[in-house]
């Protein structure tokens, strides 16, 4: 006997594993979900961004430092 899942549930596990077997439709993520997803993925991209480019910052205060 399969266990029933909420739509939360569902969502979760969709954004969490890779999918191994095609959705049926009724275990399609909501909008919503995958707006979060998206939302979230952004707030990742922009603070790896924002540390290479202060890592880079330091490089080249430290490479001017060493030449100066």
């Amino acid at each position: 006997m399969m266990a029933v899942q909420t739509r939360k549930a569902r969502e979760r596990d969709y954004m969490g594993t890779l999918l191994v077997r095609p959705l049926d439709e009724r275990e399609w993520p909501t909008r919503e979900a995958v707006a979060r997803a998206f939302v979230l993925e952004a707030a990742v991209v922009g603070v790896l961004a924002r540390a290479v480019t202060e890592a880079s910052r330091n490089q080249a205060k430290l490479a001017g430092a060493r030449a100066g």
